[in-house]
């Protein structure tokens, strides 16, 4: 008796686990299904940026777009790849097969109906007209020895900027001519094929802006001119040394320079250049290694890598107020790539590295600028003047968290007043302003600035 009871009750409990499993699997399924839909809501929460499988451990040098859906990156390993689909598929052009015989594409501009191709040496430039099909090399005065390190297409003419100076084409590169007066160019570019010399140039109107790059015989620094009459002359930025100069865009008339203290903005002549770092990670305990800036209507992107005592970091920021303030783009899949070209069309910012290359919905980074604008400093910040030492001027550059009557003067090592500068009520934000040392004496000056409870001091040499 004791046995069949034994027997039913353990028949009851197989039944009652079998019901319990029943029950349990459309339960265990419905969390298998939730897990998985949030796995994939996560991934495409933070996989905004899609990496382009064809571009996968090549380095990118340079990006240019011909139209929202056509897509050229050169690379090295022989590589220009183009995609006519937004980035879908793409197609290798450098072959010998179409005339493009190159180690590394530097550069690239579109102009004149014209694709140019700017290599390393001694490959020199090359063009195609037919859309990166076919490419033959570029036509006389244009030395094969030269790194280009970037090109403009402005008024029918297309400009160059070297390791050796700037060369400009009026006839769609059939023939080059030198535009260096002024520069001050050496022989000793001639065999310098890295980045260096002419980094980068812009064109606004008819007026030429470049960077050049500090050597051991000159300073380098921001150089303009006007087109009709190339006559090179510096309007600052001119720091000793100022191997910190890194590249240069222009947005209507507003031409912004990024160099190792931050990005600073030169809005026409006679108003000297504005510091643009609010949003940015610039202190005065750290300086920029690197910067890339590209453009799309009035955004401007900035990739930025810094470094500091203790720290090192990069990311991907953007403006759509020509810098007054900068937003951090969403780079998560980046995290582990140094950049090495950026570009933007109306669609998708593009991004280069030296492990391939990764796009990104304009859409996606435009609602978090919307969203997430920086806010001002909570007090009061006077950031170091650039460049220090100086001569014969320097900028300096301040931020404001409120409305605030501002007092900037300048004072000597005895604490003499040498100069106000400021002494008027401000707004909140960024300002910043040139100070002239005129007949003043080598030393060590003392800036002041005065704004509501706050008191800040930097100290500024010259050094003639």
């Amino acid at each position: 008796m004791y046995n069949l009871l034994r027997v039913i009750r353990r028949s009851r409990e197989v039944d009652e686990n079998k019901n319990r499993e029943e029950k349990m699997k459309p339960r265990f399924l419905m969390f298998v299904v939730c897990a998985v839909c949030t796995t994939g809501c996560i991934n495409e929460a933070f996989a905004q940026w899609y990496e382009i499988p064809q571009m996968q451990y090549s380095r990118i040098w340079s990006i240019i777009t011909t139209n929202d859906s056509t897509v050229f990156v050169g690379a090295d390993n022989a590589t220009l790849l183009r995609s006519t689909d937004g980035g879908l598929t793409w197609t290798n052009l450098a072959t010998w097969q179409n005339g493009l015989e190159a180690d590394t594409i530097l550069s690239l501009v579109r102009g004149g109906g014209y694709i140019f191709a700017g290599t390393n040496a001694p490959g020199g430039l090359f063009r195609s007209s037919d859309n990166g099909d076919s490419w033959t090399l570029s036509g006389q005065g244009f030395p094969g020895n030269s790194a280009i390190n970037g090109m403009t297409y402005s008024n029918g003419v297309v400009y160059a900027a070297a390791n050796i100076g700037v060369y400009a084409s009026t006839d769609s590169g059939e023939s080059w001519k030198a535009d260096t007066a002024g520069l001050n160019m050496g022989p000793w570019y001639e065999y310098d094929v890295t980045p260096s010399g002419i980094v980068g140039i812009a064109a606004v109107d008819s007026t030429l802006f470049v960077v050049r790059s500090w050597d051991i015989n000159t300073r380098g620094g921001v150089y303009v001119a006007r087109e009709d009459s190339i006559a090179w002359k510096p309007i600052g930025l001119d720091s000793l040394p100022t191997y910190g100069l890194f590249a240069i865009a222009s947005i209507d008339t507003n031409v912004f320079v990024a160099t190792a203290h931050g990005i600073y903005v030169y809005s026409g002549s006679g108003t000297g250049w504005s510091a643009r770092n609010n949003g940015l990670p610039i202190d005065d305990s750290t300086s920029f290694q690197s910067c890339l800036f590209t453009t799309v209507d009035t955004l401007l992107f900035a990739y930025i890598s810094n470094t500091s005592t203790y720290s090192y970091g990069k990311g991907i920021y953007v403006t759509s107020n020509l810098g007054e303030t900068w937003t951090e783009v969403n780079d998560t899949a980046l995290a582990q790539s140094s950049l090495t070209a950026m570009v933007a069309t109306g669609k998708y910012l593009f991004a280069g590295t030296t492990q391939g290359a990764w796009r990104i919905p304009i859409a996606d980074v435009v609602t978090s600028v919307n969203k997430d604008r920086p806010q001002l400093p909570s007090g009061c910040v006077l950031y170091q003047n650039y460049p220090n030492p100086f001569n014969p001027s320097t900028v300096i550059s301040y931020e404001l968290s409120t409305s605030s009557r501002v007092a900037l003067e300048i004072y000597d090592v005895l604490g003499r007043e040498v100069k106000t500068l400021v002494d008027e009520k401000q707004s909140a934000g960024s300002h910043s302003l040139s100070f002239a040392s005129g007949n003043l004496p080598n030393g060590v000056y003392l800036c002041v600035l005065r704004a509501s409870a706050y008191t800040k001091v930097i100290k500024m040499v010259l050094l003639k």
